[in-house]
Parts: structure tokens; sequence; C-alpha cells
């Protein structure tokens, strides 16, 4: 095991510009990458920069040290054949210029990141091999994603065109959306690894809030979320169908039936949802949602000290809200997580940034509304535009496009419950490349991350 690597030490050099003792046919670009890796404590590389400045050469004062690298400790152990930890730090450089910008610019991130890779894919040769994959994709704006996720999307792409149907516009997939130190994978790790995407954030929100998700079946009869299969039944059939539709053999789809119960229930579902969508934007009824949004911009325009006597107005507003909760309470067989849940909405629903979230001030003047956000949205952002709302230009998605997803292996976030909904989501089933042994509890939080990981 690299436990040893918990702290890294460095050692000071001396610059080694126009000195005597130059080895004859050593260029300045060399002798500036011994000097990189001098300052990682590589013997071989101060080795050759003694030689470079000479023997009793004037050198010029040392480089102060830079501060060590304290690194996460490892899960994974040591295999023969790997990549030594300054040749993996070395071949981080080798990256692509899209992979090297995303938050691993010093050696400490560089290093930390590959701790955290090789954790992933078991050696440090398998983590640069994946990362070096990440490419460019050939559809409406061009995200960055893994090889193999960007062919399944290219083909998503030109089945859509070939149907007239609408492929939306993302930029937003791979990225390392924080340095890596402390973090250990996790499932919420798609967007890192390149194998996730983001489509119309504000108009399909995460839903952020277990109590949100709560009130919304309280008060539509149904889930925020899709419900087609379980879990690894869903998961299964969609890797499943994926690789089929690489391989050119849809023909056995339809001996599938879990298969064909999660395209069927993509239609259905997500026509329920749309629905419950523009429903719940009218459970109020019309005058007294507008009364609620006009007390949420006074709200927004009140001073401090007179916020809470417009809120205390809003109360009898949600006396559709409370009544349902009072029943859901009164429901046999209640279990305690549950009835702790209710009580959470209860309160929730005295809380102003849950009913109003933040004010968004148009410019050059006007009165204040909800800016919307994609996650957490509030009871506000619902009232006046739903949580799954579909269409067919710029960067929306419709369920032709879900299906097609589906069919060549990508699962939405549509399907995931409670806080977790996450309908802009979409990533590529893969099977976990390696499985470390267990990280210690104290630093076992997932690594980059949109809930699923934004």
């Amino acid at each position: 095991m690299r436990m040893r690597r918990e702290v890294e030490t460095t050692t000071a050099v001396a610059p080694p510009a126009r000195s005597p003792g130059r080895p004859e046919g050593l260029s300045m670009h060399a002798v500036r990458a011994a000097v990189s890796r001098a300052r990682t404590g590589d013997p071989a590389a101060i080795a050759l920069l003694r030689q470079v400045a000479g023997e009793g050469a004037t050198a010029a004062p040392p480089t102060p040290a830079p501060a060590p690298c304290r690194l996460t400790p490892t899960t994974a152990p040591d295999l023969a054949g790997d990549l030594t930890d300054g040749e993996a730090l070395e071949a981080t450089r080798t990256l692509p210029a899209h992979v090297q910008r995303s938050n691993i610019g010093s050696d400490c991130q560089r290093r930390e990141f590959m701790r955290w890779a090789r954790e992933w894919f078991g050696t440090y040769r398998a983590a640069i091999e994946h990362f070096s994959a990440i490419e460019t994709a050939n559809v409406p704006g061009s995200p960055l994603v893994h090889r193999d996720a960007r062919a399944r999307l290219e083909a998503v792409a030109a089945e859509l065109a070939g149907s007239g149907g609408h492929m939306p516009s993302t930029s937003t997939a791979f990225a390392f959306r924080s340095t890596f130190a402390g973090k250990h994978p996790s499932p919420a790790s798609m967007h890192t690894l390149g194998y996730a995407l983001d489509y119309d954030a504000v108009g399909m929100p995460q839903m952020g809030q277990d109590e949100m998700a709560l009130l919304i079946e309280l008060m539509t009869g149904g889930p925020a979320n899709a419900q087609i299969l379980d879990y690894s039944r869903r998961r299964d059939a969609i890797r499943r169908m994926g690789d089929r539709t690489a391989a050119g053999t849809e023909t056995a789809l339809a001996s599938d039936r879990n298969a064909t119960a999660v395209l069927s229930g993509i239609t259905t579902e997500l026509a329920r949802l749309t629905q419950a969508s523009t429903a719940f934007q009218a459970i109020l009824g019309a005058t007294a949602r507008d009364e609620f949004l006009e007390l949420r911009t006074q709200y927004f325009e009140a001073a401090a000290g007179d916020r809470a006597a417009v809120l205390a107005r809003v109360q009898p507003l949600l006396a559709p809200l409370f009544a349902a909760i009072g029943r859901a309470e009164g429901e046999a067989g209640l279990s305690d997580a549950r009835r702790a849940m209710l009580a959470r909405l209860r309160t929730k629903l005295t809380d102003a940034a849950f009913l109003f979230g933040a004010a968004r001030r148009p410019r050059g003047g006007g009165r204040p509304t909800t800016a919307q956000t994609h996650t957490s949205p509030s009871l506000a952002q619902l009232f006046e535009h739903g949580w799954f709302a579909p269409g067919d230009q710029g960067g929306h998605w419709g369920v032709e496009f879900a299906t097609a997803m589906a069919r060549h292996g990508f699962e939405g976030g549509y399907v995931w419950g409670g806080a977790t909904q996450d309908s802009m989501h979409f990533e590529l089933v893969v099977a976990r490349p390696y499985t470390p042994p267990r990280a210690p509890a104290a630093a076992s939080t997932g690594a980059a991350g949109h809930g699923h990981e934004h």
C-alpha cells in the first residue's frame, strides 16, 4: 500500500539557467522538466540538476520548497506493473487539455486526482487510459464526454435526425467540479467520469428536497418521479438495450420483458409527470395562486422587519396543503419516518426560502420575482413553471429523446425518487470497473457532485 504517500516531501533546487555546467545536447526544455520533477523529490532529476549546476559553479539562491502535499490515504493496493507515483504524476501532463483544465492544476491536485482515479480503475495506467478518452461529441452543444458515451450520443442524434425528432443541446457534461482531497469514488461520479450530461437544467430541475417531493405526491396523487421497474432491473435492462443497439442486434429486444417495460414506462410515466407538473401549478386555484405570488413579490420588496407580517398572510392561502398533510398524518399504519417527514413539510411551509426561493430583480427596475434554479426549486417556482416541462426546441427534451437515450444505454434521472429526482440528468449505464477496499469512515464522502453530481 502507498500509505507512506500521505505526506509528500519536496526538495529545493537551484535554477539551471545559464549554468556553465549544462551537459552538451541537453535542451533547456529538458532542464525545465527536470526542475519540475526535482520539486517533487525525484532523485534522478535532482542529480541531473546538480550536474547542470557544475562543481563549484556559482548558483543562484535555491528556490523556496513548495508546501508538502498531504494526500488522502488511499484504499487501492499497489499492483505489479503499474506506474509509480511519480510516473503517474507526469502522465497527467499528457492528458487532453480540456481534462487538465478541470480542477487538477497543481501537482498536489494532480496527485490527489490520480489517487482517486486509481481507486475507481484499479491502476494508474487504466485511469490515464480512461481520462485520455474524454472527447468532444459531435452533437448539439459539443459536450465533452468519454469516447464510449460519445459514440452512443452521436448514434442518438443520427437516429433522431432520421426520424425528424429533436436532439436537444447541452454543453454540461464532463467536469471535475471540485478537487479530490478527502474524496473517494461514489455513484455520484458520472459527470466526473464523462458518462453523464444535463439537459434543460432549469426546465427540469433536480428536486433537491424530500419534503417538496412529498408535497407533490400529496397534492397530485402520485410521486414526483417516474415509476419504471426497480433500480437493478431497470439499470440492467437499459445496459442490455444499449449494448444491443450498439451491436446492431435490436431484434432481441422483443423477448426482453424488462427492456420493453422500460420503453413503455417512459411513454406512460413521462406523460403522467407532465400532467402532474401542470396540475400542481393550479392546486391553490387561480385566485389564491395569484395572491400567493403577489405576496411573494411583496415579501421581496419589504424591509426585513416587515417580512414576518407578509409571511403570515401567506399561511391561509396554503390551507389545502396543510389539509393534505393532516389527512396523511391520519392514515393507518403510518411509519415513524413518514410521520417525521410530514412534520418537516409542515414546518417547511412556514419557511420563506422554501416558499419563495431567491429574488430575481429585473435590471433597470421592475418588481422582483423568483429566480429559477436548477436544484431545490421553491414552491413559487413550481407554481409558476412546474418541475417537469418537456419541449422540442433548443435545450429542451421530450419523450422521443428519452426513449432513444434509453435504447442506446442512457438512464434518465427522472426515475430517481425523493430529493434525488433529477430530470435534467442522463448517464450511460456502465459497470464499475473496479471495487477497492472500503474507504475509511471519516473520509467516505462522494467525489465531485450534482445530487447525482451537477
